[in-house]
């Protein structure tokens, strides 16, 4: 099995599910659910059930709305559903502009599955929290015992879930909610999101664009300024903690391995692996470009909800509960790696696409 340390034989030490059970993941065509689901299908070949809004045949993914509770735990009923990997969410920038639906996604639709699926035989439900329970008083480095008093919408509905998921735990009712506070992650994907992260993933795209064609990447045109550099939406002094999509998607499935229901952390351990400032970035793509790739911090680096939430969460997470479920940085890309396999990989897709039109 690539590249996944260990995973396989651990599914066969401590099995996800029973011979008659399945895995319904959630979100499978997002930026983590697309790498997620590959390395459960060659775990549990035959097990797992992928949704997201749109169908897509070509990558065994059917059509379900999360918010409707009704068919997802009609699903779970009818295809014996015994773990859940819920990775649908309303990031930052969205939940600001669409609070109602942030928190229906994000809180509201989690609880209605927990409390739904109680007497359905299901062991484990994952919901993923952020690096956005995190607000300004938290300081550089954030612990699990950390204040979480944050300002924005997408943070606010995150504590909210784990709050209830700590209180559902200590019930013992139903199934075993889960999560990891995750910092920024790398997804290497086109067009990236509008999550505040996702600034550092847009800079990335823009600077391997350019690279290849000389030209502005049309999405991200009105990052420029009229002397032709790119202005990110994000404070220069960004530093924030990240890991690369892959090593996110084998984490969090080791993760759902080794979680232990005595576990008081249980939904709130850290994911990491390293630290990067958007400036470094810069820095870094420009030594990657032929011409050297221009970015500057001007006044819409500093206003709107972005560059709050960059000035406001913490510039790494302690990892260190991490290690008693196996989490170990060294095992993920540094920045570095990231950063490189990133920019090829967004050159990569752009000669893809330029051979489907040419074919076409």
């Amino acid at each position: 099995m690539k590249n996944t340390h260990g995973l396989f034989a651990l599914s066969k030490e401590k099995p996800l599910v029973s011979e008659q059970g399945t895995i319904l993941l959630i979100g499978a065509a997002g930026q983590i659910g697309e790498h997620v689901q590959p390395i459960l299908e060659q775990l549990y070949p035959g097990k797992i059930i992928a949704v997201a809004r749109r169908a897509d045949t070509s990558k065994n993914i059917q059509a379900l709305d999360f918010k409707n509770t009704d068919a997802v735990l009609n699903l779970i009923k009818d295809r014996h559903v015994e773990v859940v990997i819920n990775l649908a969410a309303f990031l930052s920038s969205r939940s600001e502009a669409w609070p109602d639906e942030a928190r229906e996604v994000n809180f509201t639709a989690v609880k209605r599955l927990l409390e739904g699926s109680k007497d359905l035989g299901v062991k484990q439900i994952f919901t993923p929290s952020s690096i956005a329970v995190y607000g300004a008083d938290t300081g550089r480095t954030a612990t699990m015992q950390s204040p979480t008093r944050p300002s924005g919408v997408y943070g606010k509905s995150k504590v909210e879930l784990e709050q209830f998921m700590r209180d559902w735990n200590q019930r013992g009712e139903g199934a075993f909610a889960t999560s990891l506070r995750l910092g920024g992650v790398l997804t290497c994907k086109l067009p990236p999101s509008d999550g505040t992260a996702m600034e550092f993933d847009k800079m990335i795209l823009a600077a391997a664009y350019e690279a290849q064609t000389g030209q502005r990447y049309p999405e991200l045109r009105e990052y420029y300024d009229g002397s032709g550099q790119y202005n990110p939406r994000i404070p220069s002094t960004t530093r924030m903690p990240f890991i690369l999509v892959d090593d996110a998607a084998r984490e969090i499935v080791r993760y759902l391995h080794n979680v232990e229901r005595t576990d008081p952390n249980a939904t709130r351990h850290h994911l990491a692996a390293f630290t990067l400032g958007i400036n470094d970035l810069a820095d870094a793509l420009r030594q990657k470009t032929k011409d050297g790739f221009k970015a500057s911090f001007g006044p819409t680096s500093t206003i709107g909800p972005k560059a709050r939430f960059a000035m406001e969460w913490p510039n790494s997470l302690d990892i260190t509960s991490s290690r008693t479920w196996g989490f170990d940085p060294a095992m993920c890309a540094n920045a570095d790696k990231a950063i490189h396999t990133c920019f090829d990989r967004v050159q990569d897709s752009q000669k893809d696409a330029a051979r489907t039109r040419t074919a076409r």
